[in-house]
């Protein structure tokens, strides 16, 4: 009997010992996805997710050996695995615990991609060893914590705006290539990266694609900008346009997002200057007449007009101008009251014109011009300087010739001219400083020869040289006379086609051919608003990809370009002629234009036979020419049977 009690206590301590305790003495304190500090959420096919459990041992004095399972409950749903596919979530910690103190446990869950968005129960089993006792006894006791499932968060859409050059601009119909920048918010519990986005307008079916490489956390956001060709022409009012975003989440998770977005095309003004000829003389009052022309499609308001004379001599007697608005299409003119001194140097004298406005999106701009008063050569007494020529390009050692004129009565002695070009970046390199003349008839000429160095500096600006004549007049008294000389330095642009490629040489009716190749600047100066474009006669046939918009090409730069165009499909076997024209202009507005011609060969489609190649002679094989072949032949050996017959 006392055998038998004894038994009967130590099955009671072994069950105490291994089988789940009830009470709490383990404490779960906090559950989280991602982290403890600073949790976030899952959604239907997060994979690879971490789970974090924190609890606290209330139980012994030191735990350790740590396992712990996670399993749905009995009819339950739970779309929860471990990240090896396993149904039983599993982890272990190795650290001892001590009494009072908490432990975090990590389990890495696969979320089923057919989850509903919810709260789902699970059963958490924790086992440990009593690492105080030396026999390290188990202990099993089971917790349920609740595992919540969210919907999947996606990107919010802020705004969009179209930019040129860096500068948020209003576009419309002939604007030529802009870009469309769309930003996009990261919501809470969200991470982004990776993102790749693919734009579709509503007036051409091209896709334009644009990509953010990075990470963006909760809260804050990215931009993803679409290169648009608006030189096609849609219609002005309110555009709605389709993106679809791809990216993943802080669990690398692919997701997708789909947005309309709605965005303005009001047009954009496009203001321009055209004056009248203007030819004042030396201490005479005058007027300039001047059209400012609106010839974009949107209005300009608040119009100011500044103009400010470049040369001392050339005074502008009313120089502020108000405008309150000009709408497309519209032009206005101006009268501007001008003086010019009796002390001026002819030729051309520059007055710049400043317009500021407010576009048709209320944003300030500015616009400068150049109004151009020519100041006549008047017959004085005294010499008249002359240049060859008043046009030079930048980049270039330039040879001219400066005449010198005696327009006095008599005859003038001791006489020294010289050329300055102080002040300017113009260089003399070559010439005598002074030259000296002993004496010069009435109205005869002395011509001195200079080699100015005009760098790239100087590309697009107007310089003075500064011109010296001292002499000895018929009285014999010293005389000095200055004259300024304006020069105009165009900018040396050389724009070449290089590594031109047609493909294929050879097409058939409808059929497409690219042109690719390469537009280099070999000149020391800017090219603006470059333009490539293909041309040609039938069956030439012009596509949205004949022409592109290069816009500014430095010194030096190479830019690429892709063009296309397609064969009519009524076209004839032959070899035709098609022309590259790349057009581009210098600071001055000048419009320069560069050809090239190019040929290919149409030839007509070639069919197959099913059973193999088509034959090379065009002559047809008939029944009748079947026939005589053989006729022929039966002929011809008979005709041999009979001579071996008779040989016998």
């Amino acid at each position: 009997m006392k055998k038998a009690l004894i038994a009967v206590i130590f099955l009671a301590i072994s069950l105490l010992v291994i089988h789940p305790v009830h009470g709490d003495i383990i404490e779960v304190t906090k559950v989280a996805w991602g982290s403890l500090d600073k949790p976030t959420t899952v959604s239907p096919g997060d994979s690879d997710v971490s789970l974090y459990i924190a609890f606290t041992n209330l139980d012994k004095d030191i735990i350790c050996a740590v396992q712990a399972w996670l399993s749905a409950p009995p009819a339950s749903s739970f779309p929860f695995t471990n990240w090896d596919g396993s149904p039983s979530i599993y982890t272990i910690l190795l650290n001892q615990v001590r009494l009072g103190e908490s432990a975090v446990l990590k389990f890495d869950v696969d979320v089923s991609p057919d989850a509903k968005p919810g709260v789902y129960t699970a059963d958490l089993r924790v086992s440990y060893r009593d690492c105080t006792d030396s026999e390290l006894p188990v202990t099993t006791l089971s917790r349920q914590v609740r595992l919540t499932v969210s919907e999947p968060q996606s990107p919010v859409f802020l705004r969009a705006g179209w930019y040129q050059n860096g500068v948020e601009v209003p576009v419309g119909p002939g604007s030529g290539v802009a870009e469309l920048v769309v930003w996009f918010e990261v919501p809470k519990d969200l991470t982004v990266s990776n993102v790749v986005a693919e734009l579709m307008t509503d007036f051409n079916e091209r896709i334009a694609t644009s990509s953010f490489i990075g990470t963006v956390s909760e809260g804050g956001s990215f931009s993803l900008s679409f290169p648009v060709d608006l030189s096609a022409g849609p219609s002005l009012g309110r555009h709605e346009f389709s993106i679809n975003l791809s990216y993943r989440n802080q669990w690398l998770t692919p997701r997708y997002s789909s947005y309309v977005v709605g965005v303005d095309i009001v047009g954009r003004e496009d203001l321009n200057v055209e004056q009248d000829e203007a030819v004042v003389g030396r201490g005479s009052h005058g007027e300039l007449s001047f059209r400012i022309s609106n010839e974009g499609t949107a209005a300009a308001s608040k119009l100011e007009l500044l103009l400010t004379s470049q040369s001392p001599s050339l005074k502008v007697l009313k120089n502020f101008f108000e405008l309150t608005g000009l709408a497309a299409g519209q032009s206005t003119s101006f009268k501007l009251p001008i003086y010019v001194e009796s002390t001026a140097s002819s030729g051309p004298a520059l007055i710049t014109l400043s317009m500021t406005y407010q576009d048709v999106l209320g944003r300030e701009r500015r616009k400068d011009f150049q109004l151009v008063v020519e100041i006549p050569e008047e017959v004085r007494p005294g010499f008249v300087v002359r240049l060859e020529r008043q046009i030079f390009n930048a980049s270039r050692m330039v040879d001219v010739g400066v005449e010198f004129i005696n327009s006095n009565p008599y005859t003038v002695s001791d006489v020294r001219m010289s050329l300055s070009s102080a002040g300017t970046p113009i260089t003399l390199i070559s010439g005598e400083p002074t030259v000296y003349v002993k004496s010069m008839n009435p109205n005869t000429a002395q011509k001195v020869r200079y080699v100015l160095a005009i760098p790239p500096s100087a590309a697009d600006s107007t310089f003075n040289l500064k011109a010296t004549i001292e002499y000895r007049d018929s009285a014999g008294q010293s005389r000095v006379e200055t004259y300024e000389l304006p020069v105009v330095v165009r900018g040396d642009i050389e724009i070449m086609l290089r590594n031109l490629r047609v493909s294929p040489l050879i097409a058939s009716p409808g059929e497409s051919i690219d042109v690719v190749g390469d537009l280099v600047n070999s000149g020391t100066s800017l090219a603006r608003a470059v333009t490539v474009e293909l041309a040609g006669g039938p069956p030439f046939k012009e596509t949205v990809d004949s022409s592109s918009f290069v816009g500014l090409i430095n010194p030096s730069q190479v830019s690429s370009f892709n063009l296309a165009f397609q064969i009519d499909d009524t076209a004839r076997p032959g070899t035709y002629t098609a022309t590259i024209k790349v057009t581009y202009r210098n600071g001055f507005g000048e419009g320069f234009t560069l050809t090239r011609d190019l040929e290919y060969r149409v030839e007509a489609s070639q069919t197959s036979t099913a059973t193999g190649s088509t034959p090379t002679s065009n002559t047809p094989v008939t029944p009748t020419l079947l026939l005589a072949v053989v006729a022929v032949v039966s002929v011809l050996a008979g005709f041999l049977a009979g001579r071996a017959v008779r040989k016998r």
